[in-house]
C-alpha cells in the first residue's frame, strides 16, 4: 500500500498551491476582481510573499461568504470586508 499525503492549509486554494502547474486546469492569468470602490485588480503572482501574514484575513462570516461567492461567480473577494489584493494572487 502506498502512503497518501494530504496538505491542508486554511484560506488557500488549489490554484494557490498547484494551479501554476502545466495542464492542471488552474486559473490565474487574466482574471479581474472589482473592489468595493469599483476599482479593478488583476490576478498577480504571490512570490515572494507566499504566506501573506501582513494581509487581512478573508471575511469568514455568513454574509461575507455570500459576497465572496457572488452567486457562483466567486468574484467578491475584494468587496467582502477589509480583504486586500493578496486574495487575487496565485
Amino acid at each position: 500500500m502506498e502512503p497518501i499525503v494530504l496538505v491542508v492549509m486554511e484560506n488557500l486554494s488549489f490554484d494557490h498551491f498547484l494551479g501554476w502547474l502545466p495542464n492542471s486546469g488552474g486559473e490565474q492569468s487574466g482574471l479581474v476582481f472589482t473592489d468595493s470602490d469599483g476599482n479593478s485588480h488583476s490576478t498577480h503572482p504571490l512570490a515572494p510573499d507566499y504566506q501573506g501574514c501582513g494581509h487581512p484575513d478573508p471575511n469568514h462570516s455568513y454574509t461575507g461568504g455570500r459576497v465572496e461567492y457572488d452567486g457562483g461567480k466567486y468574484d467578491g473577494w475584494l468587496r467582502a470586508g477589509p480583504n486586500d489584493s493578496y486574495s487575487g494572487g496565485s
